[in-house]
């Protein structure tokens, strides 16, 4: 049965002077003859003849009725579904994505695509069921992926499926379960390891040799300075260009580009600190030809994505013997992590303030940077301490 919005899918045919009804069956638009102009009081250019609230309701009321009749004809004539295979179906939605998102994220979509064909088989799209799903999240599981992975994957399968849904495709799908994510203390870098890494770029910026190592370097030791002095994520600083720095207004600002999509999907404006802009006003001043802040010297980027950019600053942490793999930050977004954290815990700013400087979509996920939520505990149990004990200590002897 059709719901109200369906109802009003109607096209008023001046010349067949009928009221059709538009459908879409697997895909495709259809167009099927509700009644005559004179059944509903229409004239021969179809307007009302009645326009009053009467006349009006029970116009709607025989269209409704008319409608669902047909709506239900065409469920046994076409079943909606049926005729179309899931493979075809995800193809579809992934052409639709294509012109309205980054190329990443389609990137990343066609590879949800393509994992779950295999997973699951190119089934008829009427026949999807828990199975399928389950099957697709075995394999994801099978593959080595961690829970958050998986869960990433479920996710843009449900995105497609209620893309479907919204096309008509589908009338319903099974629920996506996502998989149970164990919650951890955010892993930060201390003040300490990123100064030791901030030595270690300058050094190499300066002293290499070699003039493309060189420029590689001086791309990594700007990375660290955004990254470490604006809180800015990964992409956004990659798609950076010298003429989103504001040196007077001392601000950055964060622009949605053909190939680079801002994860809230809205521009923002972040603070340049004094610290920040006085660095990147010399490295400026040092290379005026550069478009790009990551720039190849010829006006284009140095890096297609962030994976070389993530391998060289894993590099770095080995040569300076950082922490172990199990204790340490992710390669770049630890030093937005760290950030976020100061700006908790070190410069006590409030939730709403540090989520709108992060772009945060919600001040839950702003709550989780905070680097040391049991400092009040701790704090808590120094002053029990230092007071008279309660019982007195468990190791005194009795008299």
């Amino acid at each position: 049965m059709p719901d109200a919005a369906k109802i009003k899918k109607f096209h008023v045919n001046v010349r067949r002077q009928t009221v059709e009804g538009r459908y879409i069956r697997n895909g495709k638009h259809i167009r099927k003859r509700l009644c005559a102009f004179a059944d509903v009081g229409l004239t021969p250019d179809g307007t009302p003849k009645d326009s009053s609230p009467r006349a009006e309701k029970q116009r709607a009321s025989v269209l409704a009725q008319r409608y669902a009749e047909i709506y239900a004809a065409l469920e046994k004539e076409i079943p909606r579904g049926k005729s179309i295979l899931i493979q075809r179906a995800l193809q579809d939605w992934l052409d639709y994505v294509q012109i309205r998102q980054a190329e990443k994220t389609s990137a990343m979509y066609s590879n949800t695509a393509n994992r779950y064909i295999s997973a699951a088989g190119n089934h008829p799209l009427a026949t999807l069921s828990p199975r399928h799903i389950d099957a697709f999240t075995s394999a994801l599981i099978q593959d080595g992926l961690s829970p958050a992975s998986v869960n990433i994957h479920l996710r843009t399968l449900q995105r497609a499926l209620n893309w479907m849904v919204s096309r008509e495709m589908l009338d319903k799908f099974p629920r996506v379960e996502k998989l149970p994510v164990p919650k951890r203390l955010p892993r930060t870098w201390t003040q300490e390891q990123t100064l030791a890494l901030f030595r270690h770029l300058r050094k190499l910026a300066t002293l290499e040799p070699n003039r493309l190592h060189r420029r590689h370097y001086q791309h990594h030791e700007r990375f660290l300075w955004l990254a470490s002095l604006s809180g800015c994520r990964r992409s956004e600083i990659m798609f950076l260009r010298w003429d989103q720095i504001d040196f007077e207004a001392r601000q950055i600002r964060v622009l949605i580009q053909s190939r680079f999509m801002i994860k809230e999907r809205r521009e923002k404006l972040v603070p340049l600190l004094d610290a920040l802009a006085a660095y990147l006003a010399a490295q400026r001043a040092a290379h005026p030809e550069e478009t790009w802040i990551m720039d190849n010297g010829g006006g284009e980027l140095a890096y297609s994505d962030a994976g070389s950019l993530t391998k060289a600053f894993r590099r770095h942490y080995l040569t300076l013997d950082l922490p172990p793999a199990g204790l340490r930050p992710k390669a770049l977004h630890g030093f937005r992590a760290s950030f976020a954290s100061r700006l908790l815990s070190e410069f006590s700013l409030d939730l709403e303030t540090a989520r709108q400087w992060l772009g945060h979509s919600s001040l839950e996920v702003t709550r989780l940077y905070i680097s040391n939520p049991g400092d009040k505990l701790h704090q808590a149990a120094k002053t029990i301490n230092e007071s008279p004990p309660f019982l007195g200590h468990p190791c005194d002897k009795e008299e």
